[in-house]
């Protein structure tokens, strides 16, 4: 009966063992993913971040659309002029410094 009792009580502490060193292996696991988690939400985090300050410039944009002096510097950026206005291009600037007789301008036309 001892010895029964002895073998039942082995048995009880090889498989508390066992569930303890599964238990730890699985917990280590979950703890890998949990990180591997958080490094992803902290980077969705960071392009939601970049998302909505993209998002503020276009809406700042749009509301500038409507002022004149927003469509005249988009229209210079551009290359456009306002009408009667008159492209001139330096074609030698090296001159500019040296000899300012020396200019030669030739009058752009607006493609």
């Amino acid at each position: 009966m001892v010895l029964h009792k002895q073998v039942k009580l082995i048995t009880v502490v090889i498989m508390a063992i066992t569930m303890i060193v599964c238990a730890l292996l699985v917990m280590d696991r979950l703890d890998g993913n949990i990180q591997v988690m958080q490094g992803k939400v902290k980077n969705a985090e960071l392009e939601l971040r970049q998302v909505q300050q993209k998002q503020g410039e276009i809406t700042t944009e749009i509301a500038n659309m409507d002022k004149e002096s927003y469509i005249i510097a988009r229209a210079r950026e551009l290359d456009y002029l306002m009408p009667g206005e008159m492209r001139f291009v330096v074609v030698n600037p090296e001159v500019l410094t040296d000899d300012p007789a020396g200019v030669k301008v030739e009058e752009w036309q607006n493609p």
